[in-house]
């Protein structure tokens, strides 16, 4: 029927898959035994002839077996150049996990067997040792300044300041004076003009909420910098 069984063979190689090429090919017992008689040999070598001859009278007298696969050594990990790493930091990215992977992988291949027995302590595997140091002053990216009010100097509210508004006048039109000609001619007369602004009283005012707690354990003191802070919005707002 065109069915060949083997019944003994020179044992090459074992490979374990997890899909075998057939479905009954699963390996049931394994036996070692001394060298085999010519006979068996014989027998051997006419069993090959026959598969032989069954696969040369076409694709349908036999299946074809899958290519066996054998196992290939991994590759050794390069070290790659101080130039490509800094081409591929630049580029970010996979490719730099790629890169940056490789030296990782190089450097384990290569460690010596003293790197190799001794354990590796990062400092995320003591986070209790490590201190987490203040670096004063507090930075201050704002410039505390009153140009203007430097510049015009600050007055006193009038009457006390018991009202809500005041009027300051400005002038809108000035009067003018221009060259007479001829002589005995009209000279040049501009009627003045005066405005009344009325200038609001305005509040300004901040608020911060601050616990007993963060007073007492901040170190810098967060109060006074909270207070000085306040100040200098202060300046900014009225000038």
């Amino acid at each position: 029927d065109g069915t060949v069984v083997i019944t003994a063979a020179e044992w090459t190689e074992l490979s374990l898959v997890p899909i075998p090429a057939f479905s009954s090919a699963t390996i049931t017992d394994v036996a070692a035994s001394a060298d085999a008689p010519d006979t068996e040999i014989h027998n051997l070598e006419t069993q090959e002839h026959k598969v032989s001859d069954i696969e040369a009278a076409g694709p349908e007298a036999a299946p074809t077996a899958a290519p066996i696969l054998f196992a290939q050594p991994k590759k050794a990990p390069r070290l790659p150049s101080a130039g490509e790493w800094m081409a591929a930091y630049h580029q970010g990215g996979d490719t730099f996990a790629k890169v940056n992977a490789s030296v990782v992988e190089w450097r384990k291949e290569n460690q010596s067997t003293y790197e190799a027995a001794a354990g590796d302590v990062l400092t995320t595997d003591t986070p209790g040792l490590l201190p987490v140091p203040v670096l004063g002053p507090l930075v201050q990216n704002v410039n505390f300044v009153r140009p203007v009010v430097n510049r015009l100097g600050a007055r006193a509210y009038p009457d006390g300041g018991a009202q809500k508004t005041f009027i300051r006048p400005t002038i809108t039109t000035h009067t003018s004076v221009a060259a007479q000609s001829p002589e005995l001619s009209a000279v040049s007369a501009t009627t003045m003009v005066i405005a009344s602004n009325s200038v609001s009283k305005t509040t300004l005012a901040g608020q911060v909420t601050l616990s007993a707690q963060d007073i007492d354990f901040t170190s810098p003191a967060a109060m006074q910098l909270i207070l000085n802070d306040l100040m200098g919005e202060y300046m900014l707002a009225s000038d």
